[in-house]
């Protein structure tokens, strides 16, 4: 099943994408947001054909996606008059649940299939098993760099 949820956020995000009336910075944001989170697949592509060395742009990874989880965030708060309400936000984050949930779950999946290789096994990826926490933590410092 997590091998194919995280299909279904950037489907699930364009159908609230407008979900703020009269606000197009939402949509900007939804669509920043989506374009950071695939842009793994270039990455990994590249990383594979030996054109870049994904390990070395983990920090500038991690920079942009604080950037677009602010902008995200910010936009949330400068589309919404009721506040950050729980039914005002829910709907919004629909999408990103299924996007970053599915993908997560997928990764450990995998980890977890071949037996959680250590950082002497040459399975073992230090840019993807550090991305889990570095997207969390990127996710919250957003928020609360905007909420505050």
């Amino acid at each position: 099943m997590f091998c194919y949820i995280h299909h279904a956020g950037p489907l699930l995000a364009s159908l609230r994408c407008f979900a703020i009336v009269n606000d197009r910075r939402f949509a900007m944001a939804n669509a920043l947001l989506y374009a950071h989170a695939w842009s793994l697949h270039t990455i990994n592509s590249l990383d594979y054909r030996k054109i870049l060395n994904k390990q070395q742009i983990f920090w500038p990874y991690m920079c942009q996606a604080f950037l677009v989880f602010t902008y995200w965030w910010k936009s949330i708060q400068l589309g919404l008059n009721d506040g950050f309400a729980l039914t005002s936000l829910l709907p919004l984050f629909i999408g990103f649940i299924f996007q970053y949930g599915g993908r997560w779950g997928l990764y450990e999946y995998i980890r977890y299939f071949m037996g959680y290789p250590g950082p002497d096994d040459k399975r073992f990826d230090a840019f993807e098993t550090r991305k889990q926490l570095g997207e969390i933590t990127a996710f919250i410092f957003g928020a609360d760099s905007v909420c505050t």
